[in-house]
């Protein structure tokens, strides 16, 4: 790409995405230079150390991103997308693993059935993971715990 020296094309889960030669792709350093406190010329500064790159490559991105602003938007939705969707997997886990240990650490001895608890927190979790609810530590348990 003549008009983009110092970009190159890397093919990957979410397709072909534009990647500075030997660096991040294009994305990763617009993600890092909106994200930045900084402003202007400060803000190129703060990424270069951020990500421990010449100035060169962060104004290498910076053009490539004034060719094609929607390619690189959608890119950073996507990751966005993903980010939340990990954490919030996440969130619901450790719910899991403190009802877990609420319901079942002390008293329970191994049997069979689920504690009296189960049901409740099963059918909680299954609602939050549909609605993308915020997970918060308290428990479901009937019985207090």
């Amino acid at each position: 790409m003549a008009d983009h020296t110092g970009v190159t094309f890397r093919d990957g889960p979410s397709g072909r995405r534009a990647a500075l030669a030997f660096g991040p792709d294009v994305w990763e350093v617009v993600k890092v230079l909106r994200e930045i406190e900084a402003r202007g010329d400060a803000a190129i500064a703060a990424t270069t150390e951020v990500l421990a790159l010449p100035e060169t490559k962060i104004r290498v991105a910076m053009h490539y991103y004034s060719a094609y602003p929607e390619e690189i938007d959608a890119e950073i939705q996507e990751a966005d997308r993903l980010s939340n969707d990990a954490e919030q997997a996440w969130r619901v886990e450790r719910r899991l693993l403190a009802w877990a240990s609420r319901c079942c650490s002390t008293r329970c001895t191994p049997r069979l059935s689920p504690p009296p608890c189960a049901s409740v927190a099963t059918t909680s979790l299954r609602s939050q993971t549909r609605t993308n609810s915020a997970v918060s530590p308290t428990s479901d348990c009937s019985d207090g715990r």
